[in-house]
């Protein structure tokens, strides 16, 4: 919503604030005419905590400005849609919640007690739509370096998101008929290292420097077949980590334009079953089979 008016009382407070005094302002008034809402318009892009007191114990309110307190965090918000890439100064705060249980009739439930951890963008940009987050978590949160690991794991959820869909959908670990554990759980083990490996693979494609040498992440069996499906003679010298994600992407189906940005997951994974193939292959009848004879 846009703020009008109160262009002189603006600029009373921009004359204090440019001041290398400091000062204390009191703003005061009737009630309802908008004092509040002008000190946010003033505090929009500038560094500043913003705490209501509320009608409690002096401790009490003490003990909120603490949480109040407690940091700000920068947040880098990627491009999306339109919208261009920006830092976000998040103030950060927390609190212990204790979290009423339901009623259930003939059921007692328990309560449960969490720690809160509230994110909110202050002084976003003009026009831009703040952000703010509540996290609830069982970890500790007794100091800032807990609160910026809860902050940074849930940063981490697209990731952890992605992880799971290689888990589910391309290792199908949901469709394994193992009876007893252990069957399952080695089983289990061996996807959750399959999954990681693509997804940390897919992850390097899109960070590492461009130079980098493939030969540092695959096996000469592994980016030589690779290299030969694909452009049908071997190089003198290994290609690059970038270029070796993006014939395996190829592989699954990944055509690789201007337009289309990075391979995706599901490209990645569908590749490097193909290119586990072409490796048994090049162990087997390839010109280096020799080295595999045991």
């Amino acid at each position: 919503m846009e703020f009008v008016n109160r262009k002189t009382e603006l600029k009373g407070l921009g004359d204090r604030y440019a001041d290398n005094r400091a000062e204390l302002f009191v703003l005061y008034g009737r009630r309802r005419t908008g004092k509040t809402a002008m000190l946010r318009e003033f505090c929009r892009g500038k560094g500043n905590v913003y705490f209501l007191a509320a009608q409690l114990r002096e401790l009490d309110n003490l003990r909120q400005l603490k949480h109040d307190l407690l940091g700000e965090s920068v947040i880098s918000i990627p491009a999306r849609g339109g919208r261009a890439r920006r830092d976000a100064t998040l103030t950060v705060r927390s609190a212990v919640v204790t979290l009423h249980p339901p009623f259930r009739k003939g059921e007692k439930l328990e309560e449960v007690t969490v720690h809160a951890v509230l994110l909110r963008e202050e002084a976003p940009a003009k026009g831009i739509e703040p952000l703010e987050w509540l996290l609830l978590t069982d970890l500790p949160v007794n100091s800032w370096e807990d609160v910026q690991f809860v902050i940074n794991g849930y940063l981490c959820r697209w990731q952890i998101e992605c992880f799971f869909k290689v888990l589910k959908s391309g290792c199908k670990v949901e469709k394994l008929q193992l009876e007893t554990p252990e069957r399952f759980l080695p089983c289990l083990g061996l996807y959750l290292i399959i999954s990681w490996r693509v997804l940390y693979l897919t992850m390097l494609g899109r960070s590492c420097p461009s130079d980098l040498p493939c030969s540092l992440f695959f096996d000469d069996a592994e980016w030589k077949s690779m290299v030969m499906v694909v452009t049908k003679k071997l190089p003198e010298k290994p290609p690059t980590l970038t270029e070796m994600i993006r014939m395996i992407a190829q592989q699954g189906s990944f055509v690789g334009r201007n337009g289309d940005g990075h391979p995706g997951i599901v490209s990645i994974w569908v590749g490097l079953q193909r290119g586990m193939d072409y490796a048994r292959g090049w162990m087997a009848f390839g010109p280096e089979k020799h080295l595999y004879e045991t």
